[in-house]
């Protein structure tokens, strides 16, 4: 049998026992060994020339040069980086890690040093995917003030936290083989991680239900930014549902307020992403979700139920009695093509009443202000109001776009879903601020599936190719829409167009 030899690679810097038994004496350089080069160099055990900012060994290897940083005073080691969440405002021209008061931990066996791209994606997720995610400032924005103090002390939600900002990051940088190498091991070790965790997982253990739940819930997000379109995301999606339930029986005010404040908030955390995820990924209301082993739960139609918790917003941003009309919409239209298969051209007087009542909520909804200790300025407040009519005229382009079924015909039906159309597209060039516009990929691609007009379908294709979010699923989602227009039948229209796309093959998930 051949001899199997594995070689463990201590960092230099670590102090070995010495050894009993008699081994061949290492060769070492005939130069003394530098601690003061690059991270990159000491990572490959190279010699390093010190050139800064690139040294010739990263240079000549066309690989990412990093340098450490300058030290700060000393502080006690921390395996639980603290998070800043007050109400002060943070110098802006510092590190994000710096304004929320994450500390960096530096461990050999930690997930933030798999790979020498890993740091990198660290820093990237702090600096710019976390912070693009949620619709909040950063000190109400769950990615940055929950789930990355969470990630540092669990490995496995560190794995997925990587591969989220190195699919954002590596969309980013084009054809950066490093980047795209080092997300793929994050992403196959969570995946991993997470078999190995439900292999053991037992059902009713609230912590862990949470702790999987979350990465599921991260891991969720790195398949939509990824630009998947073969529904992969679903899966993740039924297994989410899956340890909701699990525990959901429990979840009642007196049993969630006997959690400790950590497991507690991070389960809130989870049923909001969830929620929202489920919801706006409901765009063709025949079938996507609920035939796919995902239903409607009760509490998607009543969010209110977590507006209590403090991390409630992230994604929602006050909209959340909007958001909770989507599915309701949904089974509007799933009830309308059911009349039209019996052969009712019009809808009966039930469905109409049905209709009648969600178009009035649309209509009467109104943004409530932030609670204290929240603030925003005037400017914030206007830019969100902003915001929520856009989501405001995307739920009346659903509502009236499946209130005929499989064909829109009617003139003043249509006329009616253009007027929304050009107002959406008014409020869009009203919005200047990136991150109120985080949750409004729904709406747009609502808006987008009814739009007629060559002028605002260039204006959409644009808006998604150069949005404030470089990411591959705007493209993906600028191909879908396409796609769609290129179709000249009748029935490519409106969601029930974007249901003969997804009939394809072609499946748009939405973040």
């Amino acid at each position: 049998m051949s001899e199997v030899r594995i070689e463990i690679i201590v960092p230099s810097d670590i102090t070995q026992p010495p050894k009993t038994t008699k081994t061949r004496p290492r060769l070492r350089p005939n130069y003394p060994r530098a601690r003061t080069g690059c991270l990159t160099c000491r990572r490959r055990k190279k010699k390093c020339d010190e050139k800064k900012p690139i040294c010739s060994g990263c240079s000549r290897n066309k690989i990412p040069c990093q340098w450490p940083e300058k030290k700060a005073d000393a502080q006690p080691p921390s395996t639980a980086p603290p998070i800043t969440t007050s109400s002060d405002s943070p110098d802006q021209n510092q590190p994000a890690e710096a304004r929320l008061g994450i500390v960096r931990v530096s461990r050999s066996d930690r997930a933030c040093t798999l790979t020498p791209q890993s740091s990198l994606l660290l820093s990237h997720y702090l600096c710019e995917t976390g912070m693009v995610l949620g619709t909040q400032p950063i000190q109400r924005n769950s990615f940055i003030t929950h789930i990355a103090p969470l990630a540092y002390a669990d490995d496995l939600l560190m794995h997925s936290v990587l591969a989220l900002s190195g699919t954002h990051l590596a969309y980013r940088k084009g054809s950066d083989s490093c980047v795209q190498t080092a997300t793929l091991q994050h992403y196959s070790t969570a995946i991993s991680g997470l078999r190995t965790s439900f292999t053991t997982f037992k059902s009713g253990n609230v912590q862990e239900t949470v702790k999987l739940l979350l990465v599921l819930l991260v891991v969720c997000h790195y398949e939509i930014l990824s630009g998947e379109r073969t529904g992969v995301v679903f899966n993740h999606l039924r297994a989410c549902r899956s340890l909701i339930v699990s525990i959901f029986p429990t979840l009642n005010s007196s049993f969630i307020d006997t959690l400790p404040d950590q497991e507690k908030t991070a389960l809130s955390v989870c049923l909001e992403l969830y929620a929202y995820i489920m919801t706006t990924n409901t765009l063709t209301s025949y079938g996507t979700i609920t035939n796919g082993g995902l239903p409607y739960d009760d509490f998607l139609f009543s969010l209110d139920s977590l507006s209590g918790y403090s991390s409630f917003g992230t994604m929602f941003g006050g909209c959340h009695s909007l958001f909770e009309l989507i599915p309701q919409i949904a089974q509007f239209a799933s009830a309308r093509m059911d009349e039209e298969k019996v052969g009712l051209e019009h809808m009966s007087p039930k469905l109409q009443e049905l209709h009648d009542k969600l178009e009035t909520s649309i209509r009467l909804w109104t943004l409530p202000k932030l609670k204290p200790p929240c603030t925003e300025t005037a400017e914030e407040w206007i830019e969100r109001t902003v915001a929520a009519e856009v989501l405001r005229d995307g739920l009346f382009i659903y509502l009236a776009s499946t209130s005929s079924g499989s064909v829109v015909s009617d003139k003043a039906l249509l006329d009616r879903i253009q007027f929304h159309i050009d107002v959406m597209s008014h409020n869009l060039r009203r919005l200047t601020l990136p991150r109120v516009c985080a949750n409004l990929m729904w709406p747009i691609i609502i808006a987008g599936s009814c739009v007629v007009k060559e002028a605002q379908r260039t204006l959409i294709s644009r808006a998604l190719k150069h949005s404030y979010f470089p990411m591959k699923h705007t493209f993906t989602a600028c191909e879908l829409l396409e796609k769609l227009w290129e179709n000249p039948a009748p029935e490519a229209f409106g969601p029930y167009g974007l249901h003969l796309i997804e009939k394809t093959g072609f499946w748009l998930p939405v973040i």
